[in-house]
């Protein structure tokens, strides 16, 4: 990745892009997400599970309110606020933690994992790896991870478009993306347009393949346990909207 790209999260998720973030799911999604979380990893409320990233809390905050017992961690200071704001007025059994997902710490606490939201990829092999590992010692032996993803080249290839805009409540979000095969990267450009002001906002992404994504979980000592193209349970194949990768800690 290039230099001046190489740390675009650290500021990307605030002001429009916060916005965004916060309208960008429906609440049926929320709901069968978190129905598909809850049956693939078999947990019983009560149990701890672990968000990372995890934004606003917008799953974390829905598990909970099912009984399960819910960390998330996130960069983000603004969305961690929301979280953390609907966690205390709810009185939820939920919390959330400022740090950066490649090094975050709390070993061997959690019963499952799981990263949604089109989170992975923002690091060269290396920072994606450590995430990985970070995972790996947040978890049991014998818990389960599920790792969601849209950037994985079955999914992302055969249906790019290199410009897309998407209205919201108050706003209008273009994208413009460049895709370097050779390299597995994407670049987009954000473009965020309210009350006649634009934002613009650059990010860059690391595209697997599904194989790669497999072996880079397996460097970091996760084992693949089943993948699906989608939380309707069907398997994942060329085309799937995204793939939703089940690994587990040994143990």
């Amino acid at each position: 990745m290039n230099e001046e790209q190489h740390d675009w999260w650290r500021d990307f998720f605030t002001g429009p892009a916060a916005d965004v973030v916060r309208q960008l799911a429906t609440a049926e999604q929320t709901s069968a997400e978190c129905e598909f979380l809850i049956r693939t990893l078999g947990l019983e409320p009560g149990e701890r599970i672990l968000d990372v990233p995890c934004g606003d809390g917008r799953l974390s905050l829905e598990l909970a309110r099912r009984g399960y017992i819910s960390e998330g961690v996130d960069f983000a200071t603004e969305l961690l606020n929301d979280a953390r704001t609907t966690a205390a007025q709810e009185n939820l059994p939920a919390e959330f933690h400022q740090q950066d997902m490649r090094s975050f710490h709390c070993d061997n606490l959690f019963a499952a994992a799981f990263c949604f939201g089109n989170s992975f990829g923002y690091f060269e092999d290396a920072g994606n790896r450590a995430f990985l590992e970070s995972v790996f010692r947040a978890l049991r032996p014998g818990a389960l991870f599920i790792l969601e993803s849209r950037l994985v080249a079955e999914s992302l290839y055969p249906q790019f478009q290199p410009r897309r805009w998407f209205p919201f409540s108050d706003s209008i979000m273009f994208i413009d993306s460049q895709l370097d095969c050779a390299s597995g990267t994407l670049r987009t450009e954000y473009s965020f347009l309210r009350d006649g002001i634009l934002d613009r906002r650059r990010a860059q992404f690391r595209i697997h393949t599904l194989r790669e994504l497999i072996e880079l979980a397996e460097v970091a000592g996760l084992e693949l346990v089943d993948s699906f193209g989608s939380t309707d349970g069907k398997s994942f194949s060329l085309g799937s909207p995204g793939a939703y990768l089940v690994l587990r800690r040994p143990g």
